[in-house]
């Protein structure tokens, strides 16, 4: 392998791993409607905004919309409606949608489990370590790229 295609070798593996639809293939809910339950438990008991799970998800609040109204269909999720400020509608999830979480959770690491089978001990730990450390040099990167644009942004309106 070319070292100078690592990167887009690495990308077009994990894109290739992204296309696998592991929600229908493993009759799970979609990665969306997990992340923003994961979120919701992760609140506590405390009731959160539309536009709080956006900000904490880093998505736009018509996408949350969007999922949310599947989950609610679902009976994953109930929505009630503010009454002192009939804007903000409070998501708090169901018993339904905390069995349905869990229960998916398992799934997925039992799937994740069966297949890390193909690896040994020493590859996981291997593995494991490398996307840590992978993870550390994106965030690196990210961080440099973002002092750079404050950086000229600072040039240009200073």
């Amino acid at each position: 392998m070319n070292s100078n295609n690592n990167g887009m070798d690495f990308l077009r593996a994990m894109h290739n791993i992204g296309k696998l639809n592991l929600s229908d293939e493993l009759n799970i809910m979609a990665k969306s409607e997990m992340l923003i339950i994961s979120t919701i438990l992760k609140s506590g008991d405390k009731e959160l905004r539309v536009c709080d799970i956006a900000k904490r998800l880093n998505v736009s609040t018509p996408a949350v919309s969007r999922t949310l109204s599947r989950l609610e269909q679902k009976g994953c999720i109930k929505r009630t409606i503010d009454k002192t400020d009939r804007r903000n509608t409070h998501i708090k999830i169901t018993q339904e949608g905390k069995n349905a979480f869990h229960s998916d959770m398992k799934i997925m690491g039992d799937f994740m489990d069966n297949s890390l089978k193909y690896l040994d001990k020493d590859e996981i730990s291997q593995l494991i370590f490398l996307v840590k450390k992978l993870q550390n040099g994106i965030e690196s990167e990210i961080l440099k790229i973002n002092k750079n644009n404050n950086e000229k942004d600072t040039m240009h309106n200073g």
